[in-house]
């Protein structure tokens, strides 16, 4: 989907939130979401419970869309809306359940925050298209292209599921810039503008210098990972990501985390979503080339709870002689929490 197209979504979902309701985003629109690929969406079909098909809360929804911009659709059998570029279509929850055999379950979902909506995870896409794709009334082009979009996902759908990070919104779409792997000839521009971002020259000069160590090591055969955002040829955003050791309460399971050492942009460039996107971007590397499962940062920003981070305190994680509430804590893998317990250790104490 364009993100012309993303914006015009989430408008039309910012309305059905004034309404009181968190959709679900699913169909091909939700496997573009989760891919930023294009597979033909003409629709962005979204999943509301039965209590939003009362007449009261159609009217509700009928006024907000109309105010956004967005007219009813006449259909016989579904309630659609559409701006001139794009169709909305509303789908209760039991139709969307049919098809996948089996219930929503939105805590496994990627949720987007502001507008709030969440987006049907891989396996549930998978099923929904396996069960199209065989249906008698549906044309037998549509069936062919769910048997792709199955195919697909049969190959893919385990890696999708596992990037349990917050899907990119319109906002996280900065034109002309590009995220990759730090250089070392980006070390210099680099810690000068870690150093800019302390108020103590004398505490900036010593958080320099861990990263500079950090860059020598390694955690057995994984290399800590440094990216850099670029625009227009410029450095103006950097993470750093090192490693260590969640060790089980029992002591018979040993579990790989990362550490945000590093993450900072550029004071004149920030609240663009450049930050967001060097997020993204580690988190992508992380899952498809490292067994990590979870990372921490040591901070006490709460807007990184919109980024799905989590106060370590709240979990059955601690940190070998360390404060807990100076933590915040991601799931690389769906639900990997529910499944750890122990302590960790840093990554400077396992080198």
């Amino acid at each position: 989907m364009s993100n012309q197209d993303l914006q015009r979504f989430e408008k039309a979902v910012a309305s059905i939130n004034h309404c009181g309701f968190v959709p679900t985003l699913t169909g091909t629109a939700a496997l573009e979401s989760l891919t930023g690929l294009n597979f033909g969406s003409e629709t962005y079909p979204i999943t509301l419970p039965a209590p939003a098909f009362n007449e009261k809360n159609q009217s509700n929804i009928y006024k907000a869309m109309l105010v956004a911009g967005f007219k009813q659709k006449e259909y016989n059998d579904e309630i659609a809306y559409y701006d001139d570029q794009i169709e909305v279509v509303l789908v209760a929850e039991p139709e969307v359940e049919a098809l996948m055999g089996d219930t929503l379950e939105p805590e496994y979902y990627v949720h987007h925050h502001t507008p709030d909506y969440d987006v049907l995870n891989a396996v549930s896409i998978l099923k929904m298209f396996r069960t199209l794709s065989i249906a008698q009334k549906r044309p037998t082009m549509f069936q062919k292209q769910d048997l792709l979009k199955v195919e697909f996902l049969q190959k893919y759908g385990y890696m999708l599921d596992r990037l349990a990070m917050g899907t990119a919104g319109s906002n996280d779409f900065v034109p002309n810039l590009t995220v990759r792997v730090a250089r070392p000839e980006d070390y210099a521009v680099i810690d000068a503008m870690i150093l800019d971002g302390f108020d103590s020259m004398m505490e900036g000069r010593q958080h320099v210098r861990q990263v500079q160590s950090r860059r020598r090591h390694r955690f057995g055969q994984i290399v800590n990972i440094e990216l850099v955002a670029i625009l227009n040829n410029e450095i103006v955003g950097q993470i750093f990501v090192d490693f260590g050791s969640l060790i089980s309460t029992e002591g018979d399971k040993v579990w790989v985390y990362g550490r945000v050492l590093n993450w900072v942009v550029t004071a004149d460039k920030r609240d663009r979503g450049i930050g967001h996107r060097l997020m993204l971007g580690l988190e992508m590397m992380l899952v498809m080339t490292t067994p990590v499962i979870l990372l921490i940062i040591k901070t006490r920003d709460e807007h990184l709870q919109y980024l799905d981070y989590r106060l370590l305190s709240e979990t059955k994680i601690d940190i070998n002689g360390h404060d807990n509430t100076d933590y915040f804590i991601k799931e690389l893998f769906s639900n990997a929490l529910k499944h750890v317990d122990g302590y960790m250790r840093l990554p400077q104490e396992v080198d």
